[in-house]
C-alpha cells in the first residue's frame, strides 16, 4: 500500500510538473496528453509484471522474492522521471552514418540501432542507442566538447516516432527478462555459484581494482538476498541463452543477423545505491561488480530497468578486436592511459529501452550512481535536495542489464576462414594424414605425427597475435599518450569477421564505395594471402605459446576450426625450427596460396556448410538446458516485437 501510494503521488507530481513545463514551451496541450499516456502506459507495464508475484505470504518465505516483490514495484516510481515526455531530438551524433543505405533488414539489430547505425560502427567504434532526451553524465554542470561524447543514435531519428512507439520497446526488452523472473531462475537447485553464476562486488587494494567474490560453490537464497541488499553485491548470472526461452529467442536471432559462431548471454543486477544499513537514510556513490576491463567478443547491452554509469574508451588501448587467449586484466599502465580523458569517451548513463555496442577489445567500466552524482546533471539545483528526500525507493531501485556476447572464436573471422582453407588444402594434397612433419616418436606422449596442416596453422595464428598491436608514442612536452596501431595490418585483418549473409555482403560493398579499401570478402581474402608471411619461427613461438595456456589450465581459450587434439603440444618448440626444413615450410605456404586463391569458392561454400553443423550443435545443447528448466526451444525472431 505504501508502495502504491508513493507511486500515485509521483505520478500526479510528474504530470503536473510537465504540464507547467509545457505551458511554458507551447500553446497546445498535445506534449502534456503524450506525457500522461507515458506514464500511464509505462505504469500499466510494470504492473502488469507485478501481477506474477503470488502473494505477500509466498514472498515472506522467500527471501529472494523480497528482492523482486518489492524492487519491481519500485520500478514503476521512477517512471516519470526517466520517461520525459518532449521531443527528442533526432538527429544521429557522431556515427558516421553512411550515406547510401542497404536494403537488406536485419530485424533485431536495426530496432536495438536505428537508421543502420550499427552498419559503420561495426568492430570500428562503440555505439549508443537511447530513447532518453539526455544520456550524458554531469552534462549541466561543464561544457561538452562534441568529440568527446559516444557516438550516438535516438531512437527518434526514424520517421514519425512517438511516444507509444518508445514505451513499445521499453516494454519489449522487459518480456526478455525481468525482476519478477528471477525466482524462476533460482527455483533450480542445482546452480553453482563461480559457474552457473556469481556474488560480485568490486573492491580497491592498493589502488587497483579487483572482483570480490565469495568463495563458496552453493550460497543459500538467504545469503544472497542479504549479500545484496546489504553488502553492496552484484549477482551475475551466466548462460541465460540456456535459462530462459525469450533470452535464448534474441540470441538465436543475433546470431544468425551478425553471422558469429555463437551468441552468449549474461544478466546484471546490481544493487541501488540507498545504503539501507545507515539510519541516516543515505546513499553511496557508485556500485559496481567488475573493475575496469575489455571483453574477447563484441558486446551488446539491453538496459532492462533502472540505470548504470558507463565508460567506454575511445580506442581499444590494449588489443584491437581481442582474441579470447589474448584476454587478460589491464595493468596499472594502461589503466592510467585508459583514464586520460583524451582516450575515453563522456560518462553516461544507460538507462531502461537503451541499448550499447561495444566492440571486442574496448575498456569500459559500468556502476550504478546516487542522487548526489545523477541530479547533478539532471535537475536544477533547487530541486535535488526534495527528489532526493522523496526517492528513497527511487535510488533503491537495482540495475538490471543483460549482455549478449558475438562470439566469432576461431571461427567466423578470416582467421577462421583461412585456418579451415589450410585444412581442406592439406586434405587434397596428402589425404587424412595432412603431410607428416615431425613424427610421434620425436616427440614423447604425442598420439598421432605432427602434419604440416598444424604447422602452417600455428604460424598463420601467430601472425594474428603479433601483428595487431596497439603501441603508444609518447607527446612532445605533454603528460599523455598517442594511441597508434593500424586496424589495416595483416594480423587486424585476420582478427576481423568475415561478412557473412545478404546484409553484411551489403555493408561492406556499400563502405568500400565510401572508403576505398580491400572491404569486400574476396578482396580482403586475397589481400591477406598475399601479405602473408609467417616463417618457421613464427610456427615454434606460437607452439610455444599454446603450450603455455595448456599449463595454466586454459588451452580452451584457443582453437582451430576442426581441430580438437594437439599433439604438437608434446613436442618441444626449437623441434619446430630445428627438425623441419625452411625450404620445404616455404614451398607449402606458396601451394597454399595459390590452392586457396584458386578454390575460394570452393572455401567459403565448404566452410559455411561447417558452421552450420556447429552452430546446429550449439543449439542442440542449448535446447536440452532449455527442456532442463521447463522451457521449450526458442523460435527465431522475425521482428523483435515477435517475442513470445
Amino acid at each position: 500500500e505504501r508502495y502504491e501510494e508513493k507511486r500515485q503521488r509521483q505520478q500526479h507530481t510528474t504530470m503536473a510538473t510537465q504540464k507547467s513545463k509545457n505551458k511554458k514551451t507551447s500553446n497546445t496541450s498535445t506534449t502534456t496528453k503524450n506525457g500522461s499516456s507515458s506514464s500511464s502506459s509505462s505504469s500499466s507495464s510494470r504492473g502488469d509484471n507485478n501481477e506474477k508475484q503470488t502473494g505477500t505470504t509466498k514472498t515472506r518465505n522467500n527471501p529472494l522474492a523480497i528482492i523482486t516483490a518489492s524492487l519491481a514495484l519500485v520500478v514503476s516510481i521512477g517512471i516519470g522521471i526517466l520517461l520525459q515526455t518532449k521531443e527528442i531530438s533526432t538527429t544521429t551524433t557522431n556515427t558516421n552514418t553512411p550515406k547510401k543505405k542497404r536494403t537488406t533488414v536485419l530485424p533485431i539489430l536495426d530496432e536495438f540501432f536505428p537508421s543502420h547505425s550499427l552498419d559503420n560502427a561495426w568492430e570500428s567504434y562503440p555505439l549508443l542507442s537511447t530513447v532518453h532526451s539526455s544520456p550524458l553524465f554531469n552534462a549541466a554542470s561543464s561544457p561538452t566538447d562534441p568529440t568527446t561524447i559516444i557516438p550516438t543514435v535516438h531512437v527518434t531519428s526514424q520517421p514519425n516516432i512517438t511516444q507509444t512507439s518508445i514505451n513499445r520497446r521499453i516494454n519489449t526488452f522487459q518480456r526478455i527478462f525481468s525482476l519478477s523472473n528471477i525466482n524462476e531462475i533460482f527455483s533450480n537447485p542445482n546452480l553453482v555459484h563461480l559457474e552457473d553464476y556469481k556474488v560480485a562486488k568490486k573492491i580497491y587494494r592498493n589502488n587497483e581494482e579487483f572482483v570480490g567474490m565469495v568463495p563458496e560453490k552453493y550460497i543459500s537464497p538467504e545469503d544472497v538476498t542479504q549479500l545484496f541488499n546489504m553488502g553492496g553485491f552484484s549477482l551475475i548470472v551466466n548462460a541465460m541463452q540456456q535459462r530462459w526461452k525469450t533470452v535464448g529467442q534474441v540470441a538465436r536471432t543475433l546470431q544468425l543477423e551478425t553471422g558469429a559462431a555463437y551468441v552468449s548471454a549474461n544478466m546484471y543486477i546490481t544493487p541501488g545505491t540507498y545504503d539501507a544499513r545507515k539510519a541516516d537514510s543515505s546513499f553511496v556513490s557508485s556500485r559496481s561488480a567488475f573493475e575496469a576491463h575489455w571483453d574477447w567478443m563484441d558486446v551488446i547491452v539491453l538496459q532492462i530497468s533502472g540505470r548504470k554509469l558507463w565508460s567506454v574508451a575511445q580506442l581499444p588501448i590494449v588489443e584491437y578486436l581481442s582474441t579470447r587467449d589474448v584476454k587478460r586484466k589491464p595493468t596499472l599502465h594502461e589503466m592510467d592511459v585508459y583514464m586520460q580523458k583524451e582516450h575515453r569517451y563522456r560518462e553516461f548513463l544507460l538507462q531502461e529501452g537503451d541499448a550499447l555496442y561495444i566492440p571486442r577489445g574496448w575498456i569500459h567500466n559500468a556502476s550504478t550512481v546516487g542522487p548526489d552524482l545523477v541530479l547533478t546533471s539532471l535537475k536544477e539545483e533547487e530541486e535535488q535536495q526534495q527528489e532526493k528526500e522523496e526517492s528513497i525507493e527511487y535510488w533503491s531501485e537495482p540495475s538490471l542489464h543483460i549482455t549478449f556476447g558475438i562470439e566469432h572464436m576461431c571461427f567466423t573471422t578470416y582467421e577462421g576462414l583461412i585456418l579451415y582453407a589450410v585444412r581442406l588444402f592439406h586434405a587434397q594434397k596428402y589425404g587424412r594424414t595432412g603431410g607428416v612433419a615431425i613424427s610421434k616418436q620425436a616427440c614423447p606422449g604425442a598420439a598421432l605425427d605432427i602434419s604440416w596442416q598444424m604447422i602452417l596453422q600455428f604460424a598463420i595464428s601467430d601472425a594474428v597475435r603479433r601483428g595487431c598491436t596497439v603501441t603508444e608514442e609518447e607527446e612532445e612536452k605533454e603528460t599523455s599518450t598517442t594511441l597508434v596501431y593500424n586496424r589495416h595490418d595483416i594480423g587486424c585483418q585476420l582478427r576481423k569477421s568475415v561478412p557473412h549473409g545478404d546484409a553484411w555482403n551489403e555493408i561492406y560493398s556499400i563502405i568500400q564505395n565510401q572508403q576505398p579499401q580491400p572491404n569486400s570478402m574476396y578482396d580482403t581474402y586475397v589481400n591477406i594471402l598475399d601479405n602473408l608471411n609467417p616463417t618457421l619461427e613464427h610456427a615454434a613461438q606460437f607452439v610455444h605459446r599454446v603450450q603455455t595456456l595448456g599449463n595454466e589450465g586454459n588451452l580452451e581459450t584457443f582453437c582451430i576450426p576442426g581441430e580438437t587434439t594437439f599433439d604438437i603440444l608434446y613436442c618441444p618448440a626449437q623441434h619446430v625450427v630445428s627438425t623441419l626444413s625452411h625450404v620445404k615450410f616455404m614451398q607449402e605456404l606458396q601451394e597454399f596460396k595459390i590452392f586457396a586463391k584458386d578454390n575460394f569458392d570452393v572455401v567459403v561454400k565448404e566452410w559455411e556448410k561447417y558452421l552450420v553443423g556447429y552452430r546446429r550443435q550449439g543449439w542442440q545443447r542449448d535446447d536440452a538446458h532449455l527442456r532442463g528448466v521447463h522451457h521449450e526451444p526458442p523460435t527465431l525472431l522475425n521482428e523483435f516485437y515477435d517475442l513470445s
